[in-house]
């Protein structure tokens, strides 16, 4: 999951978020509420309503299920720099 306290995730999710502006698409970032008082986000730019990327910090089995299993999810970006290999695109497949 995402740890604010880690530099490699602020360091991704800023590249990600700058990668996203350079191509002109919107997005928004979610966190759980639980959460939202621990992680700082980036400045920027959010797009609430239908962003054309959604950065999900931490999320839920359940609702990573519902994202993987709804037809209108596009793509899984797995971004651990360190780890040869995840079960994240094993239930993407």
């Amino acid at each position: 999951g995402y740890d604010p306290r880690l530099d490699d995730n602020l360091l991704t999710l800023d590249t990600l978020i700058h990668l996203t502006k350079s191509l002109a698409l919107t997005y928004n970032i979610i966190t759980p509420p639980s959460s939202k008082k621990s992680i700082k986000i980036p400045p920027g730019n959010l797009t609430p309503d239908d962003p054309d990327v959604l950065f999900l910090l931490n999320f839920t089995t359940a609702q990573r299920t519902a994202l993987l299993s709804n037809p209108s999810t596009m793509a899984l970006l797995y971004t651990p720099a360190n780890e040869h290999f995840g079960i994240g695109p094993v239930e993407a497949m």
